[in-house]
């Protein structure tokens, strides 16, 4: 009965583990920490039978998971993440320029739509 148990936590740990590495290189550490323990678990309460089911769902979370992610990350990043060209940077320096100036009473609020509206124009 002990060496049952023991090769069951034994093959546990080895199926376990490769949730745990594909979490940890993926970037989804918890999954892959969850994965490991429950690979375990289910290898100690039914042995392969069940730990091998359990590091395929895993898997498939981990994979899934971070495909869906880095479609987030490329869209967000080429939205946002672009440098602004050198015009588009002096008109946003010019417009908070502008904005200072209205703040302080010496353009009023029509005047700085104006000027604002012209220099988006010009990007």
């Amino acid at each position: 009965m002990g060496s049952t148990l023991f090769g069951a936590l034994i093959a546990g740990l080895i199926i376990g583990a490769i949730p745990a590495i594909a979490g940890g290189v993926k970037g989804k550490l918890g999954l892959g920490i969850g994965g490991f323990a429950a690979c375990v678990g289910g290898s100690l309460l039914l042995g392969m039978l069940l730990s091998i089911p359990l590091c395929a769902i895993f898997m498939f979370l981990i994979f899934k998971n971070n495909s869906e992610n880095s479609k987030t990350n490329i869209a967000h990043t080429s939205l946002t993440d672009s440098p602004p060209n050198e015009e588009g940077r002096d008109a946003l320096e010019q417009i908070q320029k502008l904005s200072d100036l209205k703040d302080s009473g010496a353009l009023t609020e029509e005047e700085f739509q104006q000027k604002k509206a012209l220099l988006l124009s010009k990007i």
